[in-house]
């Protein structure tokens, strides 16, 4: 009897480590977290993007690697709700930079979309308390 009891929990913590050993293959790429002391940078198909926000939620966007012969195009949507766009002021710093600055609404899961060479790039990330 003992024997059986020791064998069934020896099965049951190593399917226990297998399971937690295998959340690695289901969950590739996180969706990074912004707050206001870690900024997050994502780069994608030759776009580079850094977000930073302070405590009041106020928001600067750093952009490069968008083609030069368009006008540079950045907008910012909720993921949750009802996903409507946040305004935000948009300049060309040179130099192929881009920046914009607004103010997010609440916390929760934003989208970045910059126009990219081969269309728009979007970059998902969530807003932290």
């Amino acid at each position: 009897m003992t024997r059986i009891i020791a064998a069934a929990l020896a099965v049951f913590f190593l399917g226990l480590v297998a399971l937690m050993a295998s959340v690695t293959l289901f969950v590739r790429d996180p969706m990074p977290v912004l707050s206001a002391r870690v900024p997050v940078s994502i780069e994608r198909d030759g776009v580079r993007a850094t977000v930073a926000v302070d405590p009041t939620y106020r928001f600067e966007v750093t952009a490069e690697g968008l083609p030069r012969d368009i006008a540079p195009d950045l907008t910012m949507h909720r993921g949750e709700a009802d996903g409507r766009a946040v305004e935000m002021e948009v300049t060309d710093a040179g130099a192929g930079l881009v920046q914009g600055f607004g103010q997010f609404t609440a916390p929760g899961r934003w989208t970045l979309t910059l126009m990219g060479g081969d269309g728009p790039v979007e970059f998902g990330f969530v807003l932290q308390e």
